[in-house]
């Protein structure tokens, strides 16, 4: 009885993956709903939001909104770029619409086809509209991603921290009075720097990116002082929790790390340059 079951379980297994192969794009997830479109002869769309589960999520859960505004919603849980691109024609352009909003590189990122190269998704995104784009709206969608990229990084640091605290209080632990106050002052340095992120990255303030790589280095010095005195604490023994006095400098280096993300998406905004270290952590070539 045991192998039936496992023979089943296998034959459901293989049946949904070869069913996955033939249709990896999702051509058929929208086909029905795109031609009964055509064949109502219906109005042009003001926008198709052509995406992921974030799009599908609320299309799903909104769709009135995209009714009551002229919207369509394709968006497929789980796709990457590629995939977006190969059933860009049959679920955007074949419905003319007047704008396409593309919310793709979420689940590159995630890499859940496959390795995530940077390049080889902005050149995807990039060729479902090709024709249209300028040399700017070129560098425009390379900032995007870059900007998606470190905002999700910042996100798993942050999911980080709350891991680290999570297993000082499980075990009723606290960080001591001082060590509290030096990780409190660098959060509030880190959203205000990730405040000035945002304007920077709407505006293009090159005056406000100097200043926000000024409050990175303050950053930096924060962490090596808070360190340093945590190190102290230590020797003097003035740390009576185990845990918190373990994970503390792990804690400092992961509120650094999301100011150097903070620092690269205004970066890329600035300057076009896109990288995965913040300027204070790029070694310069030695001289010949």
């Amino acid at each position: 009885m045991k192998k039936k079951l496992l023979l089943l379980a296998l034959a459901a297994l293989l049946g949904a993956t070869c069913a996955f192969a033939q249709d990896w794009a999702g051509f058929e997830k929208y086909a029905a709903d795109n031609a009964a479109l055509q064949q109502a002869a219906a109005p042009r769309p003001r926008a198709v939001l052509l995406g992921d589960s974030i799009t599908r999520g609320w299309y799903k859960h909104r769709a009135s909104f995209f009714t009551d505004h002229g919207y369509i919603g394709r968006g497929i849980s789980g796709q990457v770029s590629m995939q977006m691109l190969v059933r860009f024609s049959q679920d955007v352009v074949a419905l003319r619409p007047e704008v396409v909003v593309i919310n793709a590189g979420t689940n590159d990122v995630a890499e859940n086809q496959g390795p995530y190269d940077e390049d080889r998704t902005f050149d995807t995104i990039v060729a479902m509209v090709r024709p249209n784009l300028t040399e700017q709206d070129k560098k425009d969608c390379r900032a995007y991603l870059d900007a998606v990229k470190n905002i999700e990084r910042i996100g798993d640091r942050s999911a980080n921290l709350w891991e680290f605290f999570h297993e000082i209080f499980e075990r009723n632990e606290e960080l001591t009075a001082p060590g509290a106050a030096s990780v409190d002052d660098m959060m509030r340095l880190v959203i205000d720097m990730f405040d000035d992120t945002a304007e920077i990255f709407v505006s293009n303030d090159e005056e406000l990116y100097k200043k926000l790589l000024e409050k990175e280095h303050k950053m930096d010095a924060m962490e090596a002082e808070a360190r340093q005195a945590h190190y102290t604490r230590m020797v003097n023994g003035e740390c009576k929790s185990h845990v918190a006095s373990s994970v503390y400098c792990d804690i400092l280096s992961t509120i650094e790390r999301m100011a150097d993300h903070c620092c690269n998406t205004a970066k890329s905004s600035v300057t076009g340059l896109t990288s995965d270290l913040s300027d204070d952590e790029v070694t310069a070539p030695a001289a010949a």
